[in-house]
């Protein structure tokens, strides 16, 4: 139990976290061993299928339990749920988000209610961008003309930008925090380009690696609009891949890119968790296109490894 309560990321007396019952809505392959000593915790309230559910159930499973700590993955939490929380136990220290996107935590009113949240932005990084990098580049692919795009500078495509450097590309990356110059980016990464405006990345490069953390205000309009994706030329053929919640899109936008697969005039690929991909799937087909170019999946974070890494983190 302790190993555990260790390495939760908010700033609680080591007493106070003693006596923490924590609920975990996210699947963590170490819960599945009969052996393990956290399943059997009364500390621990082990409830991954919570991860595919509504707001709704996670609410009465709050309510029920009643945890001081929640950890979560790209479950929704919404302010309901949180005030439910917040009227059924009085002593909550926090929640923690396991990924680095809040698109599905109502933040604005986690704050209101006085209830930290957190995101764990280092875990499954390296496998992301490794998988990332698998869509971008043929094995031991080096060296073009290629240009490789980057929407978002996070701990994912900070990695997806080293590789591209290192194999000779050139990047252009957009991130509203290097655009605006509030951020820096490291010596070994000063080829890239920085991008003033999203739809440079879609207008110049050839391929693109979407991995920006929205939140909850970004997942109502989408960050890319529809002037946004129009600026990919009709002759350009772009791969793109997206691992951030589809929302990364206002729906005028990603009407514009299913259109264009469908005419053969880029591939795309979405990768997230199993319900925003079937929710994603049911989108695209109700815009009444054929799907043509676009693949579906959920296997950014399925490598045997990255699971390994995930289990080692809750040990």
């Amino acid at each position: 139990m302790r190993s555990f309560i260790s390495k939760l990321p908010l700033k609680t007396g080591l007493s106070q976290i003693r006596e923490m019952r924590v609920l975990v809505a996210v699947l963590s392959p170490i819960f599945q061993s009969q052996n393990s000593s956290l399943e059997k915790s009364d500390a621990i309230i082990y409830r991954p299928d919570l991860a595919s559910k509504t707001s709704t159930e996670l609410s009465e499973t709050l309510a029920k339990f009643r945890p001081n700590y929640l950890v979560v993955g790209a479950s929704e939490v919404d302010k309901e749920a949180l005030e439910i929380w917040k009227k059924n136990q009085s002593q909550i220290h926090g929640i923690a988000r396991r990924g680095t996107s809040l698109a599905s935590i109502d933040v604005k009113a986690a704050e209101e209610l006085g209830i930290q949240v957190e995101n764990i932005p280092a875990v499954n990084s390296i496998y992301v961008a490794e998988y990332i990098n698998n869509f971008l580049y043929q094995k031991d692919e080096t060296g073009s003309d290629k240009i490789i795009g980057l929407i978002g500078f996070g701990d994912i495509n900070s990695l997806v930008a080293s590789e591209a450097i290192k194999k000779g590309y050139k990047v252009i990356a957009y991130s509203p925090s290097l655009s605006s110059g509030k951020r820096k980016i490291s010596t070994d990464l000063q080829k890239i380009v920085i991008a003033r405006k999203s739809s440079e990345v879609f207008e110049k490069a050839d391929d693109i690696a979407i991995a920006a953390t929205i939140d909850k205000t970004a997942k109502d309009s989408g960050i890319l609009d529809e002037d946004c994706v129009s600026s990919i030329d009709e002759s350009s053929k772009k791969r793109i891949i997206c691992i951030s919640e589809p929302e990364v899109f206002s729906q005028k936008a990603l009407k514009i890119l299913a259109e264009k697969s469908d005419q053969d005039q880029l591939t795309i690929s979405f990768d997230n968790s199993p319900k925003s991909i079937r929710e994603l799937d049911k989108t695209i087909t109700e815009f009444g296109c054929k799907k043509k170019n676009i693949t579906f999946s959920s296997k950014a974070m399925a490598d045997p490894d990255c699971q390994k890494w995930i289990a080692l983190f809750w040990h």
